[in-house]
C-alpha cells in the first residue's frame, strides 16, 4: 500500500494500480493504488465499483 495515496483514498481521490489491471471479456478492471478497493475502466475513466459490480474478480495466474 502506497501511504501518500492511501491519504488520497479517504478524499475520494483513487487511482488505479497499473500493475493489477485486468480483461474480464467486458471492461478493463483494477485495484486502487492506496485502499485497494475495486475498479473499472469507462469510456470516462477509472471508477471504483459499487457492491453490486464486484462480482469477477482477477484470475490467477
Amino acid at each position: 500500500m502506497n501511504i501518500v495515496q492511501r491519504i488520497s483514498c479517504i478524499f475520494g481521490k483513487h487511482h488505479r494500480n497499473r500493475h493489477s489491471v485486468w480483461h474480464d471479456g467486458t471492461s478493463f478492471r483494477g485495484v486502487c493504488k492506496g485502499c485497494r478497493v475495486q475498479m473499472v475502466r469507462d469510456f470516462h475513466g477509472w471508477h471504483v465499483l459499487g457492491a453490486e459490480d464486484q462480482a469477477a474478480e482477477k484470475p490467477a495466474a
